[in-house]
């Protein structure tokens, strides 16, 4: 049996973007970017999974890091992955700190195929359909995310320039 698999970078041609904050909590600007990526590509509870979380409480200035996954299925060909990496400080009583916030996401579709006539169908299916419906796909869901990024820029106060 064979497969197709397409992968689209959402923030083509970079890879991904890439935000600095600094300033009063940085641990409430990780869980408050969570929850504006959950709430804008309407993400449920089950749909996501922290890969990894690290701090090191040795010190007074506690050190982060954090990994995110969120999945959102687009159609039965294509879903949305977003990955959010977070690595930050924290002081431990002052609360102030940095944090640098890495999002990548991809549009992964996949179609499976068992003999020469359904990958013929899915090739003409491919260029003639649904090439329109993944560039509308793509647009929709970077749209969302300017929107999460906009409102992350406006609670916290960070340039209006992201660095790609």
């Amino acid at each position: 049996m064979g497969r197709w698999l397409i992968y689209d970078d959402l923030f083509a041609p970079h890879k991904d973007i890439d935000m600095v904050y600094t300033g009063a909590d940085p641990w409430k600007m990780v869980n408050q970017a969570n929850s504006l990526i959950r709430q804008y590509f309407e993400i449920s509870g089950t749909r996501w999974t922290q890969k990894d979380v690290r701090w090191d409480v040795t010190d007074v200035v506690r050190t982060f890091f954090t990994e995110l996954d969120f999945k959102r299925e687009e159609d039965g060909f294509t879903n949305l992955i977003i990955n959010v990496r977070y690595q930050g400080k924290q002081h431990a009583e002052t609360k102030q700190g940095t944090v640098r916030m890495i999002i990548y996401a991809q549009l992964q579709t996949q179609f499976e195929y068992s003999n020469p006539i359904v990958h013929l169908a899915h090739t003409i299916y491919m260029n003639f359909f649904y090439k329109a419906h993944r560039i509308a796909m793509l647009r929709r869901n970077e749209e969302r995310m300017n929107m999460t990024l906009n409102d992350l820029r406006k609670a916290f106060n960070l340039p209006e320039k992201v660095s790609r």
